[in-house]
């Protein structure tokens, strides 16, 4: 009796390795992979939602913490009753909208005043700020937005940021150019918010492994013009990995459960842009902008 008890056991713990085993046997020692709806980081699990804590125990020691707020400033409106005129602070100046498709921009509500009378009421409203955390490996090229001390997106740049975007250094140049398409010179909120999303960016380009179910990218052997490559390298060429709407050419998403999506973002500067680098500069790119790891965060926990 005791022997088929024993037995019974030793089954049991085989299974319980065999399972265990399955979770890895599809991932390769290193780089990020996702087998069976799981996510794994040279074969050691992860999952968003996670402590930062235990994210660092699994992947390594961070290389920076960048945290910056957004919001905070305060949002003003005036209405005046009878001429049903309207007025709202915008990027730094005031809004005022005389007819339903009229808008004309002052420094100041005093301007307005001196000009239309005064208003009847007004309403006053501060915007929250929200402070953003992220945790940058500078050296394997990615970082982690973290929210509440918890892992809510992994951004892997197999591209740098500054090979797309221009990015000045000085406030005497315009920094985030081509950020307004209307060619207007940005408020210092919106270089604030640039330079922002430009100091959180890994130092280094991602050149690791991406796996999806045994299917392999190897980033230090796709290029800047490989966006195709990396598509069929990870076998997601097909309309189960379309995006939402109509710009199947420009990413694939990997829907593997709610808490896991991975979208892969092209980049091609083939007809260029205000905000581009000059092709002289970087050649031509027809690449992997981004890979996002991410999930739909229930905002009711």
């Amino acid at each position: 009796m005791m022997k088929s008890k024993y037995f019974v056991l030793l089954i049991i713990l085989v299974q319980l390795v065999s399972c265990q085993n399955k979770n890895t046997t599809e991932c390769p020692e290193e780089g990020f992979c996702i087998s069976n709806k799981k996510l794994f980081y040279n074969q050691k699990p992860l999952a968003l939602g996670m402590p930062i804590e235990k994210f660092i125990e699994a992947v390594g020691k961070y290389d920076r913490k960048i945290e910056h707020s957004i919001g905070g400033e305060i949002y003003k409106e005036w209405y005046w009753k009878k001429q049903k005129y309207e007025a709202y602070t915008s990027k730094g100046k005031i809004t005022f909208r005389l007819k339903e498709n009229e808008y004309k921009e002052y420094s100041n509500i005093e301007e307005i005043i001196k000009k239309y009378g005064k208003y009847d009421s007004t309403n006053v409203e501060k915007v929250a700020t929200d402070i953003s955390t992220f945790y940058v490996w500078d050296k394997l090229g990615f970082n982690v937005w973290v929210d509440k001390g918890m892992v809510e997106q992994i951004n892997i740049s197999p591209i740098h940021k500054t090979k797309m975007f221009e990015l000045k250094q000085s406030d005497e140049e315009i920094l985030a150019k081509g950020l307004l398409l209307d060619g207007s010179e940005p408020t210092d909120e919106e270089k604030k918010n640039y330079n922002a999303i430009m100091a959180r960016q890994p130092k280094s380009e991602f050149k690791g492994n991406i796996t999806y179910n045994g299917n392999t990218a190897d980033f230090s052997k796709i290029g800047y013009k490989d966006w195709q490559k990396a598509v069929s390298s990870l076998k997601i060429a097909g309309s189960d990995f379309d995006p939402p709407g109509d710009s199947e050419g420009w990413s694939r998403w990997i829907k593997e459960d709610y808490e896991l999506y991975v979208t892969l973002k092209r980049f091609n500067n083939k007809n260029g842009g205000l905000d581009t680098p000059n092709k002289k500069k970087v050649s031509d790119i027809d690449g992997v902008e981004s890979i996002e790891i991410w999930r739909h965060k229930n905002y009711d926990k």
